[in-house]
């Protein structure tokens, strides 16, 4: 009965499902059929991918395999053959490749953390488990602080000046200048700790809360940058902090 409900409920999300599912099978044929080694890496790593999602995970393994001889320190293709041994190949070998990806790039973190968990509680390893406890831990806490600073302006982040050319500088203090509502505004760039990049971050002390919001984000959409967007006239902090980043106000008046 059990087995017929699963049966049921497979054949029902199949049926949701089915373009989608027969778009990527067909785009994964065709690409590994039009696949030519490569040094681009972004190739390398989708024509490993579209092994995988063809179910060719032997083929995938013998792929990464080959391309680490190579490559040894690339994070992604380590990552991709750990997740091969520990979900595939049920071998425990694939943990240092996992780990070896996080510790390097803590965008493979969260799967990671997942797979490495899942494999060590089927297989019953707890004293392996409880050895890769502090690891995770900090991993776990690594990944807490990325999101952390994609997502919220703190004092504490690392400012710097705009980290802009001077014609886009202009563009941005010309626009600025046509808003009328603005009384002071300050342009610097916040550096990342835990991933690679930077935001473009605008801060406006505005002549009262009647604010043209949407205006102020087209400006920070035409950059195509990342950006923050900041009032600042309740954050006393936050301006005392600005001010004293070189050239970073950007209009007074």
């Amino acid at each position: 009965m059990l087995i017929n409900l699963h049966n049921k409920q497979w054949v029902e999300n199949m049926h949701l499902h089915w373009d989608e599912y027969r778009k990527s099978y067909i785009d994964s044929i065709d690409y590994i059929n039009k696949y030519e080694p490569s040094e681009d890496k972004d190739k390398m790593y989708e024509y490993g991918l579209s092994l995988e999602k063809l179910y060719r995970y032997n083929d995938a393994l013998t792929f990464y395999n080959s391309q680490l001889e190579n490559y040894p320190e690339d994070e992604t293709l380590n990552f991709r053959k750990g997740i091969m041994l520990l979900s595939y190949a049920n071998d425990k070998a694939g943990i240092d490749h996992i780990k070896f990806a996080m510790e390097r790039n803590n965008m493979f973190t969260k799967t990671g953390l997942e797979v490495l968990g899942e494999f060590l509680q089927e297989n019953g390893m707890k004293g392996k488990k409880e050895e890769l406890k502090d690891f995770a831990l900090k991993m776990a806490d690594e990944y807490n602080k990325k999101e952390e600073e994609l997502e919220l302006l703190k004092v504490t982040d690392n400012f710097v000046e705009a980290n802009i050319s001077e014609e886009m500088y202009s563009q941005i203090k010309e626009k600025l200048n046509n808003l009328k509502f603005i009384k002071r505004a300050f342009l610097v760039t916040k550096k990342l700790n835990y991933s690679e990049g930077e935001f473009l971050v605008l801060a406006v002390i505005t002549k009262s809360n009647n604010v043209n919001g949407d205006a102020l984000v087209q400006i920070l959409k035409d950059t195509q940058l990342p950006y923050f967007l900041l009032h600042l006239n309740t954050n006393v902090a936050f301006t005392k902090l600005l001010k004293k980043i070189k050239n970073s106000e950007i209009l007074n008046r």
